[in-house]
């Protein structure tokens, strides 16, 4: 899901104009899609973030850091630029098209627990040098396994109409 979501997004914002960098050291923005369905991935997100924190610190750039996905829906994150929950790739593309980011602080995440918006999946630009993409037919979990937080980022599981998916 994330790989997919992540492939979403770099079509979003190649849409929008923006360009991917090189690398976190020289980008002007950083974009952290997080999940937190096992902890060992939680706290090494949690680690890079508060690395790319103190290196906008120390080299004094004016580096937008964001951070998306399930962690940002659950956990809250300091010192970071704009944070939202799931289901949110067109609000951050909005958000960085349309917001002066370094004089408004976006930092409640939007969409949080169950009851969230539902994504849109179909009409997004991918990677075309790519030999496998993936194609989303659910989203969500009903099952509430007590080890798992997917139905409470993510929201109830619904199918997506058959149509949709042979148009993607």
């Amino acid at each position: 899901m994330n790989a997919h979501e992540s492939d979403k997004l770099r079509g979003m914002l190649a849409r929008a104009g923006f360009v991917q960098g090189a690398g976190p050291d020289t980008a002007d923005i950083v974009i952290f899609q997080t999940c937190s369905i096992r902890d060992t991935a939680a706290r090494k997100t949690l680690t890079h973030i508060s690395q790319a924190k103190k290196e906008r610190i120390k080299n004094k750039r004016k580096q937008i850091i964001c951070v998306i996905g399930c962690l940002s829906a659950h956990k809250q994150i300091p010192g970071v630029d704009i944070v939202l929950g799931t289901n949110q790739l067109e609000v951050l593309v909005q958000k960085l098209t349309t917001k002066d980011v370094s004089d408004e602080k976006f930092s409640r995440p939007v969409g949080r627990g169950r009851g969230a918006d539902r994504p849109r999946f179909g009409n997004f630009e991918t990677d075309t040098s790519l030999v496998v993409s993936s194609v989303i037919i659910t989203h969500g979990c009903g099952n509430f396994c007590s080890y798992c937080i997917v139905p409470y980022v993510r929201g109830p599981e619904y199918s997506r109409d058959i149509e949709e998916i042979v148009a993607d």
